[in-house]
């Protein structure tokens, strides 16, 4: 056993790594369940000094959630407990938890949870979840109003029904943010305007590295990053729009916008370049404009959304359907700003 461990740890430590190990033991605590070997029994585990903590049963939460918590709770300490005697040692603190948030329920042993062998029948479905914050002042039944507009505008014999019906939207209710959570946000944002000063010798940041303000696509300002911008192209007959938005600086998804002007293999690119194409192929004159609309915070790893992505699809959702050139279908599409943090990006 020691020369198996110590093999192990010179092999992490070789690797730059830290692992510890414990051998010869006859009782574990692994996640939130202690194991006993010789026994054979296992009953659920906690940390010293850990405090239970459940949310108010008079809580700004949906019902649902508050009515089934004790339930919840009793299945699990059920499926970590090997028998009701270990269940009664190890309920106290959980039954005090939910007394102290207002529950007058306790939990009792539910030996049947988990032991069901009937396999059912799973069938893949590609749902549309509709999650609206919950407040309990609000009294209107927003899930219910909602259904009723998808079966009032999406009837059978509309062309989207099979897309949009009741089997294909659900709705379920999403926590609005506590208290903690929004103090903490709000100090975030405070703290990232904030901008330690630069070092006397150090030169400003460059907006524009064009070589002249008349010839740069947004008069000096072509080097900013994180960027919504909106591209016109005017004929005599018609006034087009389309918006793009670029985590890099935007001169270089400028670049990239010109080459598939230049080169008709890249016509299909973008929604813009086709449009392009379309009036160099009629031998129409068209003049083209480009603008920042926005600039935003780029996506950060771990982040739940990406500001980038979801004000582009705002804008595209405000725009006017007759002159803008963008598809409803790319408010589908996901978030690729993420796809640079995943482990198949890491070289």
């Amino acid at each position: 056993m020691e020369r198996t461990k110590k093999g192990i740890t010179k092999f992490f430590k070789d690797n730059g790594l830290q692992i510890t190990i414990e051998t010869n033991l006859k009782q574990v605590n692994f996640l939130d369940v202690t194991l006993d070997l010789p026994s054979g029994k296992f009953w659920p585990y906690q940390k010293e000094n850990n405090s239970l903590l459940y949310i108010n049963k008079l809580s700004n939460h949906p019902p649902n959630i508050t009515k089934q918590l004790p339930t919840m709770i009793q299945d699990r300490v059920s499926s970590l407990s090997c028998s009701m005697e270990e269940f009664d040692k190890n309920k106290g603190p959980y039954n005090e938890a939910l007394a102290k948030s207002g529950f007058s329920e306790t939990i009792q042993y539910s030996p049947t949870v988990g032991t069901s062998t009937k396999k059912k029948r799973t069938r893949s479905r590609k749902v549309i979840w509709f999650n609206p914050p919950y407040n309990s002042a609000v009294s209107t039944n927003i899930g219910h109003k909602f259904l009723r507009l998808i079966a009032k505008h999406f009837s059978r014999e509309h062309k989207y029904s099979k897309i949009f019906n009741k089997n294909s939207v659900k709705v379920s209710y999403s926590c609005m943010p506590n208290i903690g959570s929004i103090i903490s946000s709000h100090n975030k944002k405070i703290l990232n305007k904030e901008q330690l000063p630069s070092p006397p010798n150090l030169p400003a940041q460059r907006t524009c590295n064009c070589r002249s303000h008349a010839i740069c696509p947004l008069n000096g300002k072509c080097l900013e990053e994180a960027t919504i911008y909106k591209a016109t192209v005017t004929t005599d007959q018609k006034v087009a729009t389309y918006v793009g938005s670029t985590e890099l600086p935007f001169k270089t998804r400028y670049t990239g916008h010109k080459s598939s002007f230049l080169h008709q293999h890249q016509a299909k690119s973008t929604t813009l370049s086709k449009y392009i194409w379309d009036l160099k192929m009629q031998g129409t004159d068209y003049e083209l404009k480009w603008e920042v609309l926005k600039q935003c915070s780029p996506y950060r790893c771990g982040a739940r959304v990406c500001d980038l992505c979801l004000t582009e699809k705002l804008i595209i959702l405000q725009a006017s359907e007759e002159s803008t050139l963008n598809k409803h279908s790319e408010i589908m599409q996901k978030c690729r700003h993420r796809n640079k943090f995943k482990l198949k990006s890491v070289k």
